[in-house]
């Protein structure tokens, strides 16, 4: 058994590198499936599969990464920043091999490009061939190792042969000399080398002799074997037969005649021998050694196993070892049944019969004859097969390498053909040489080069000619524009001159050439032309553009202007070129445009831009005493223009534009601001008092008589003075003071001067903040009506309610009319509040019908504004305003100002009188505040007349001039056919007198205060508080 330890370390120096075995278990053990090579490497945990994408890489094992496509959310700067730094990689490293390409021309291209191919396409074949020819005397050492080897396995089995002849019982054991003769002749056919004197030497100890027995023969055999075996392993590993690459192959040799097959004989002679080696027994004889011989029968089917995998399918035919199989099997169930025999006697007996190996050795001595020429044929078809592969790869080689190198020239020839065309016909191009010139004919990019020359040359040949025709045409142009063209140097010396000067500026063109342009300029524009040249050279643009005046021979001045370029570096001008024109028309009409836009056309006076430019710099230059203001504006201007029309209106603002320049002083602007408002601006004036007396002369001056269209007017102004303080920061703030006091001049009765106090700001402010809040007041409701009952004293009964405007206003309380109702008439925001007041008082007067039997007939007065009655929507608001409420137009009393409608004629009047075309009562509000005249108010279409307060307040008994006015004015209603309303009775006094003079409807607090709706219903359901008095009854108390 020693013996199979030093064959199995001498074997494994045969077998591929890191593999001793076909498996883990060592000699002898069957490859198992697990321990073949997997012939699709597999992807160890963690690596990368790949699903048709770039394929990107993941820390995370046992993740399945995908590759991130295009488009896919996966990309991100990150691999635009990486494309970014490949791309300049590449472009570097492609730039030696760009500068060496253009350096060379077509030829050493092509060379270049020759030599670049050919010499990796001949080292690859070299190669291939080195290594076709390498694997073909591979092949050839193999075949010759395997002639060597085919003997020395004869031998080796006739050894086997001899050694079991010398166990087997009965058999003639084969004499030892004979397998020397064998040896011998192995020896001196392949030549032994230094395993022969170790088989040789075993051989000859295995013969008979005195000394010798059976066991020293057969480990003398078992030496002779190990030898042979070593032998066989050298010739293998030296010849290459351990090493061939298919599998196949490599199992044949290892499991038939380096490693499985002898295993199996080993294990059939430790079968054998462990048969022979009996025990001596005690009274009945030897014993067999039934632990050794089970080992051994173990051992054999574990070495048959292997066999049977080693010598499958892939490495015989099938069906060529199973005589050995047979043998093998046999031997194995005769071992088995020899261990179940229970006498020990018969074992032993049995064991020496029946366990002799000749039968193996020679199923053994077929196979091994079958093998070695099964390995003789695939080597030789091996050997074939590369012949055949070098022959098919040079020929293939060579064909391609002369398909290439046609074509390879036959493309340089071609386009070192075609690029010398296109060169000529480029120098050609050069050289304007006439004639066409013949086209390549292709579809590669020469052709289209060629065609592009053509095409080139044709365009350049209409582009000459058309450059002639406009030079012919620039010089017509040139010769017979009116406009000047100048060439100087950057001196300003003049070289060119254009014909165009002799009209232009009435001039010989000798004489200007040669002279310095300067000295035509007039001397105030001389810096501003010098500099313009010395700025050419640094111009951002190339041109400058300068006006400039020139006095004609005739004494005439004009003004041009030149567009000048710089154009010394060209060879065909070297000079600055002058393109000049004459702008004096032009110039002309721009300033009495910039007259126009800064004066008023009527009045020639500055205008608003004007004065107010000259403002800011009499602000910008004020010491001590800033500049004053005087803001006027006409009183009455707009019956003016009504009556008289609009060509009368501008000859009063003529004769008023006059007037002030009058009076005002030789520094002061005097400018119209539009329509019929003038200011005057007053600087260095020191005390106010300067002022106030311009604005007093202006004032008389305004009051004398003035005659247009056949009549005398007297004209009157307000006049309202504001002078710059600290305050001040702009000309905005300056006017705004002075028409914020001119109209406190205008509320103060007119025709009279105002100074500017802080007060007036303020007010300013209020009624600024009043009219913006006052916008959508209507729409955020918070507006209310009061009502005051007007008492029919003499009937004892409520006649009327007075409708009075309220504003809650939010953070104020209730505001009363007074404080916003001039506001929103100045606005425009009293037409919807009016709108609102209409509809609201015609509702609640329904509702207060509807609620008593004695208020059936009562009725609502509503005070219009003249400013609703500009309003061309008048009209339809009342009619809707009773359509909506279901009230008849005797319900309602529409309540009119006396100075509003003193003041308004025409078109106001018509539409008070299709009001009270309606059904509507029209009421004359605080008669006797305004003009009062009785001729006026008969043609004014009213029905009821309300007695201002400041004529009922005076009245007592003992006040005989107050009672005898209030008694003509109700008279005058009587006289007029008007029912008299007497407003502001407070005591009872009044009350009586004016029931005495026949005035029985009253208002006022004695009566009733103004209440909300809600509130003045049960003041109307309880009656009038004076019914039932008697007449006197105040004198009484």
């Amino acid at each position: 058994m020693s013996r199979s330890s030093s064959v199995r370390r001498t074997k494994s120096s045969c077998l591929p590198m890191g593999r001793s075995s076909y498996g883990p278990g060592g000699r002898g053990q069957a490859p198992r499936r697990g321990d073949l090579p997997d012939p699709v490497p597999r992807a160890p945990r963690g690596a990368a599969t790949w699903d048709g994408g770039p394929v990107r890489l993941s820390s995370q094992p046992g993740r399945r990464w995908t590759g991130a496509r295009r488009g896919a959310p996966g990309r991100g700067p990150a691999v635009g920043a990486a494309r970014g730094r490949t791309a300049r990689l590449a472009r570097r490293l492609l730039r030696p091999g760009q500068r060496l390409m253009r350096r060379l021309p077509v030829s050493g291209k092509f060379a270049v490009i020759a030599v670049a191919i050919l010499v990796p396409l001949v080292a690859t074949l070299a190669v291939q061939a080195l290594s076709v020819r390498e694997e073909r005397a591979a092949a050839a050492r193999a075949r010759e190792g395997l002639a060597h080897l085919g003997p020395v396995v004869e031998l080796r089995l006739a050894t086997e042969q001899a050694r079991s002849d010398l166990t087997v019982a009965g058999a003639a054991p084969r004499p030892s000399r004979l397998l020397l003769r064998e040896v011998d002749a192995v020896e001196a056919r392949y030549g032994g080398g230094s395993g022969w004197p170790a088989v040789r030497s075993a051989v000859l100890r295995a013969e008979p002799g005195q000394d010798r027995g059976a066991p020293q023969r057969r480990e003398a055999y078992d030496e002779a074997l190990d030898a042979l075996d070593a032998h066989a392993a050298r010739v293998a590993d030296r010849s290459g037969l351990s090493l061939l690459g298919d599998l196949p192959t490599h199992l044949l040799v290892e499991g038939m005649l380096l490693d499985d097959l002898p295993s199996a004989l080993e294990a059939a002679r430790d079968l054998q021998d462990s048969a022979l080696d009996d025990r001596p027994g005690a009274e009945d004889g030897p014993r067999l050694d039934r632990r050794g011989l089970e080992d051994a029968a173990d051992r054999l089917a574990e070495r048959t196993a292997a066999l049977r995998t080693s010598l499958g399918p892939a490495a015989l035919p099938v069906g060529s070892a199973d005589g050995l199989y047979a043998a093998l099997d046999g031997l194995h169930q005769r071992a088995q049944g020899v261990l179940h025999t229970v006498d020990p006697l018969d074992a032993v007996v049995s064991a020496r019969q029946d366990l002799g190996v000749d039968g193996v050795v020679d199923e053994a001595d077929a196979l091994t004859m079958a093998g070695l020429a099964e390995l003789d044929r695939r080597l030789a078809d091996r050997a074939a097969a590369l012949d055949r592969t070098l022959a098919l790869q040079l020929g293939g080689t060579l064909l391609a390498l002369a398909a290439a190198a046609y074509l390879f020239l036959s493309m340089f020839r071609a386009t070192s053909q075609d690029l010398a065309r296109v060169l000529a016909d480029l120098e050609a191009v050069a050289v304007d040489a006439p004639g066409p010139r013949p086209v390549l004919r292709g579809r590669d990019e020469l052709a289209d080069l060629s065609r592009g020359v053509a095409r080139t040359r044709r365009r350049i040949a209409l582009l000459l000619a058309e450059l002639q025709r406009q030079g012919a045409r620039f010089r017509t142009l040139v010769q017979s524009s009116t406009d000047l063209t100048l060439v100087t140097t950057r001196e300003g010396v003049v070289t060119y001159v254009s014909p165009a000067v002799g009209p232009l500026l009435g001039a010989d063109a000798g004489a200007w050439l040669g002279s310095d342009v300067l000295g035509h300029v007039v001397d105030a524009d001389r810096p501003r032309v010098r500099a313009a040249l010395a700025a050419l050279p640094r111009a951002a643009q190339g041109d400058r553009t300068v006006e400039w005046r020139v006095v004609r021979d005739d004494g005439a001045v004009r003004v041009l202007e030149s567009t000048c370029r710089d154009l010394t570096a060209d060879p065909s001008v070297g000079g600055v070129v002058w393109n000049t024109r004459d702008i004096s028309d032009r110039h002309a009409l721009q300033e009495r445009l910039a007259h126009q836009a800064f004066h008023d056309p009527l009045t020639r006076l500055p205008n608003r831009l004007l004065f107010a430019d000259r403002l800011e710099q009499a602000l910008l230059r004020r010491g001590a005493a800033g500049p004053t203001v005087l803001l006027l504006d006409l009183d009455g201007f707009k019956d003016v223009n009504d009556s008289l029309g609009h060509a009368a209106g501008d000859q009063v603002i003529v004769e008023v534009a006059r007037r002030l320049v009058a009076c005002a002083r030789s520094g002061d602007t005097v400018a119209r601001l539009g329509g019929d408002e003038f200011a005057v601006l007053l600087e260095d004036v020191h005390d106010e008092a300067t002022a106030l007396a311009l604005a007093g002369r202006v004032l008389a001056a305004l009051q004398d008589p003035c005659v247009v269209a056949g009549l005398t007017l007297a004209l009157r102004a307000s006049v309202g003075v504001a002078t710059a303080d600290e305050d001040v920061r702009a000309a905005d703030d300056l006017v705004r003071n002075a028409d914020v006091t001119m109209y406190a001049a205008k509320r103060a009765g007119k025709g009279r001067v105002a100074r500017f106090e802080a007060t007036m700001r303020d007010s300013a402010s209020e009624r600024l903040d009043l009219s913006a809040t006052l916008t959508g007041v209507v729409h955020r409701g918070e507006l209310e009506l009061h009502y005051q009952p007007i008492a029919d004293a003499a009937a004892g009964r409520w006649y009327a309610v007075e409708a009075l405007l309220r504003w809650r206003r939010p953070g104020r309380g209730l505001v009363p009319p007074c404080a916003f109702v001039p506001v929103a008439e100045e606005t425009g925001a009293i037409v919807d509040i009016g709108r609102w007041v209409l509809a609201t008082a015609c509702r609640d007067l329904a509702r207060l019908r509807r609620a008593s039997p004695a208020l059936a007939d009562l009725r609502v007065s509503v005070n219009l504004s003249v400013r609703q009655l500009h309003d061309p929507r008048i009209v339809d608001d009342v009619a809707r305003a009773l359509g909506a409420a279901g009230l008849p137009a005797a319900a309602l009393v529409v309540e009119i100002t006396e100075s509003g409608l003193v003041e308004e004629t025409g078109l106001v009047l018509e539409r008070i009188a299709a009001v009270r075309g309606l059904g509507v009562a029209v009421a004359v509000d605080d008669f006797g505040s305004g003009y009062s005249a009785l001729g006026y108010l008969r043609r004014l279409p009213v029905d009821v007349l309300k007695v201002d307060r400041s004529f009922v307040a005076p009245l007592r008994a003992d006040d005989e001039a107050a009672v005898a006015l209030a008694r003509s004015i109700v008279a005058m209603g009587d006289a007029l056919g008007l029912r008299t309303v007497a407003e502001g009775v407070e005591t009872l006094e009044q009350a009586e007198l004016l029931t005495s003079m026949g005035c029985p409807h009253l208002q006022g607090y004695l009566l009733a205060r103004p209440l909300p709706v809600r509130e003045c219903e049960p003041v109307l359901r309880s009656g009038v508080p004076l019914a039932g008095r008697r007449p006197g009854a105040v004198r009484d108390a």
